[in-house]
């Protein structure tokens, strides 16, 4: 055999290992997907309550963990 053959089969081998090994790894660590619930399949109502909105706005705050303060963020105007 000649010098060439020899490398082109070293070369062949390495590949052939990685891609077994590969495939083993898969394999072996392989995740089932989550079973999801029939509430999550639900579908999503479109419409958005504005009112719910503007509560969460009205009380947006700034929690400080240095002093533990609170500080409002929210702007004391009417909406409307």
């Amino acid at each position: 055999m000649s010098k060439d053959i020899i490398v082109i089969l070293g070369l062949a081998l390495v590949v052939v290992a990685g891609w077994i090994s590969l495939d083993l790894y898969k394999a072996f660590t392989k995740t089932e997907a989550p079973v999801v619930s029939e509430e999550m399949l639900q579908p999503v109502d479109p419409d958005l309550d504005f009112e719910v909105i503007n509560d969460l706005k009205s009380r947006l705050n700034f929690y400080s963990t240095s002093t533990n303060t609170v500080t409002s963020l929210a702007k004391n105007e009417p909406s409307g």
